[in-house]
C-alpha cells in the first residue's frame, strides 16, 4: 500500500517541509542581521602623536568623512572637516553619530593665550581653530558610531584632543573598540599653560556596516571624555611579505 504524504501540495511537498523551508529561511535572515549590527572590527592603536602642526592631519588612501566637533568647517593639510555644531545628544551627522549616557553633550573652548598654543595660531591658524573647540562629557563616556562602512574594506580613524587652558593639564583618555583599547592621549602634553594635546590613529578592516568606538575618561582633576575632531579613510590592505 502506498501512503499518501499529509496535506501534499501540486509539487509533490508536505506542508510540513515547505513551513520549516520557509522558518529556516527567515531564522538564517535574522541570524545575517543580528550579526551584522553587533559585531564589531578590532582596531589596532597606534601611539598617540603630539600635536604639531597641520601636516598632523593624515592623507593616505582615499577620503571618506570628517567632523570638526563644536567647530566650524575648516579645511586642514587639503581635507574639508564638517561643522559639528549641533546642540543635541546623540550629534548625528550623515552616516556619524556621537552620544553619551549624560543627559546632554557639553561643548567647550580649549584654547590658549601664549606659548605653544600661540605659536600655532600664528603658524597653522586654520588647524588651531579644528582643535580649539570640542565636546566633553564629564565622569561620563562618549560611544562616536561610523555608520555606512563597507565590509570588508580597511579604515584608518583617526580623532584629536587638545586643551590648553591653565588647570586642564592633567586630563586623559583612552580610545577603544571593546577588545583593544589605545594608551593614554594627553590632553596637554607638557602640562603647562598653552600647551598642546596629541592626536590618534588606529586602523581597522570593518567585518559590519557599523563601527563603535568608546571614548573614557582616565585621569586628571576629573575623568572627562572629549573629542575637539575625527576624519575617516580608506586605505589600501598592507601587503605582507613572502
Amino acid at each position: 500500500m502506498t501512503l499518501t504524504p499529509y496535506f501534499t501540495n501540486p509539487q509533490g511537498a508536505t506542508l510540513i517541509d515547505t513551513l520549516l523551508s520557509r522558518f529556516c529561511c527567515v531564522l538564517f535572515t535574522l541570524l545575517g542581521l543580528a550579526s551584522a549590527t553587533a559585531s564589531a572590527a578590532t582596531i589596532t592603536w597606534q601611539a598617540p602623536s603630539n600635536i604639531v602642526g597641520s601636516t598632523d592631519v593624515v592623507t593616505t588612501g582615499t577620503f571618506e568623512r570628517a567632523i570638526s566637533f563644536n567647530g566650524d568647517a575648516q579645511t586642514v593639510n587639503g581635507v574639508t572637516f564638517a561643522s559639528g555644531k549641533i546642540p543635541a545628544n546623540p550629534i548625528t551627522i550623515g552616516n556619524t553619530s556621537l552620544s553619551t549616557p549624560r543627559t546632554d553633550i557639553a561643548v567647550s573652548d580649549g584654547g590658549g593665550n601664549g606659548g605653544a598654543w600661540e605659536a600655532l595660531v600664528t603658524t597653522d591658524p586654520t588647524y588651531s581653530r579644528l582643535i580649539e573647540n570640542h565636546v566633553y562629557a564629564s565622569g561620563g563616556v562618549y560611544t562616536l558610531t561610523l555608520n555606512g562602512l563597507v565590509k570588508g574594506t580597511t579604515y584608518l580613524f583617526q580623532a584629536w584632543m587638545n586643551d590648553s587652558r591653565n588647570g586642564l593639564q592633567t586630563r586623559q583618555e583612552t580610545f577603544t573598540d571593546g577588545e583593544n583599547t589605545s594608551a593614554n592621549l594627553a590632553f596637554n602634553v607638557s602640562q603647562n599653560p598653552n600647551g598642546l594635546g596629541q592626536y590618534i590613529i588606529g586602523t581597522f578592516t570593518a567585518d559590519s556596516v557599523s563601527q563603535a568606538i568608546t571614548i573614557n575618561g582616565v585621569a586628571g582633576d576629573v575623568n572627562v571624555a572629549a573629542i575637539a575632531a575625527f576624519q575617516l579613510r580608506i586605505v589600501p590592505v598592507p601587503e605582507h611579505g613572502p
